[in-house]
């Protein structure tokens, strides 16, 4: 009796927890994720993405880089909900980083800093069957600080500028 409660308890638990995710974005997606460093296009290597329920609760949330010529680099992820009413959720890389995600408008974003580098991600579900994938990078310092000063009577504040060393995005397609 023990275990039928249990398991029934963890059943309830992820189809609870699969109504708090968009269905749309479950399933498996390709295409080809574009490199481009100082505004060139350096490389290109196709990719997949994968979303699916997983059997501990949670999503699985998984990358997979599939560079010709070298081994597949695969990201074996869990996306957990935080608060699914305000849209944050937190992905465990299953090694001791979480990365704090926020679903608004139907794309997943998360900012973070890693080895002196600022970056933003962002997924998006932009129409049936298709997912927009892109990370920008570049230098967490400032490359520029301007304002900081009086116009008339106008207090301008102090704004940071940051560079952009570089963008990486893909359109991922269902796969079938």
């Amino acid at each position: 009796m023990k275990t039928l409660l249990t398991g029934s308890c963890l059943f309830l638990s992820v189809l609870l927890y699969a109504q708090t995710f968009p269905d749309d974005w479950y399933g498996s997606w390709r295409g080809d994720l574009a490199i481009w460093r100082a505004g060139q296009q350096v490389d290109t290597v196709p990719m997949e993405f994968e979303l699916s329920l997983a059997d501990t609760g949670g999503i699985n949330y998984i990358i997979r880089y599939l560079p010709e010529g070298r081994p597949v680099d695969e990201r074996s992820y869990l996306l957990q909900s935080v608060d699914s009413t305000a849209g944050h959720y937190v992905i465990d890389e299953r090694n001791g980083i979480l990365l704090d995600e926020y679903l608004v408008d139907n794309c997943l974003y998360s900012r973070f800093d890693v080895m002196g580098s600022d970056l933003l991600a962002r997924i998006c579900y932009t129409a049936q069957d298709t997912l927009e994938y892109e990370i920008t990078g570049g230098p967490v310092g400032p490359i520029r600080e301007s304002g900081a000063t009086t116009v008339g009577s106008d207090t301008i504040p102090p704004v940071r500028a940051y560079r952009i060393g570089s963008v990486t995005k893909a359109k991922l397609y269902r796969e079938e």
